[in-house]
């Protein structure tokens, strides 16, 4: 078939059959099927669900709520039965040497401060859902940033709390990137197209922000 893909290519996003391409995944599969079956080759011209994919920021923070209130029932059992054996019969120190009860509540202790910091992460990301704006121009906690590094690209969304954590949108992984990190520095109050270096030497640019 002698046809110019000019002709039939549509400006992004790719026009596909309603109801179907409902994910990236399904919009990848559409693609290589019309295409194949027009009889033209376009090698690498997919590479993955991230080139066409429109992140939701809502969906993002949704996805880091659900996994902080995971984490927040995981830390919180942890830190009752740990109080519960702090104040255990058999905890009680026996002998001078024996530190089973000190131990036991100092593992308290430490749950109980993990669930707190759990719960305020929680609180913040809460407040962002309830407080979602229009696409911001400049990085700022509560956007989520697209970036090429290295090469590669990647998610994520800023945040003062919960540096670390990822979720997966879409077999597309987002990670919680906190201003204080060596990335959120390079980034914050950057704006599209803004490039960067990482300590590491690797090159960076800022490709999308909402």
């Amino acid at each position: 078939m002698n046809t110019n893909r000019h002709e039939w290519l549509n400006p992004l996003p790719w026009v596909c059959p309603s109801g179907f391409c409902q994910s990236a995944a399904s919009l990848n599969l559409w693609f290589y099927d019309s295409h194949e079956r027009l009889g033209l080759e376009f090698p690498e011209l997919l590479t993955s669900s991230a080139t066409f994919f429109k992140m939701n920021k809502t969906d993002v923070i949704q996805a880091i709520i659900q996994e902080l209130e995971a984490q927040l029932a995981i830390a919180t059992a942890a830190s009752k039965q740990a109080a519960e054996t702090a104040t255990d019969e058999e905890s009680k120190a026996e002998t001078k040497w024996d530190t089973q009860g000190l131990e036991a509540s100092y593992l308290a202790a430490g749950q109980a401060e993990q669930a707190r910091v759990i719960g305020e992460a929680l609180q913040t990301m809460k407040r962002f859902l309830d407080n979602l704006q229009a696409e911001s121009e400049v990085i700022t906690a509560g956007t989520l940033v697209k970036c090429d590094l290295n090469g590669a690209t990647d998610w994520f969304f800023v945040s003062p709390v919960g540096g670390g954590l990822t979720v997966e949108i879409e077999d597309i992984m987002v990670t919680v990137l906190t201003p204080q990190s060596p990335l959120g520095s390079k980034i914050l109050r950057k704006n599209v197209g803004t490039v960067f270096t990482l300590p590491n030497g690797a090159a960076g640019k800022v490709l999308s922000v909402q």
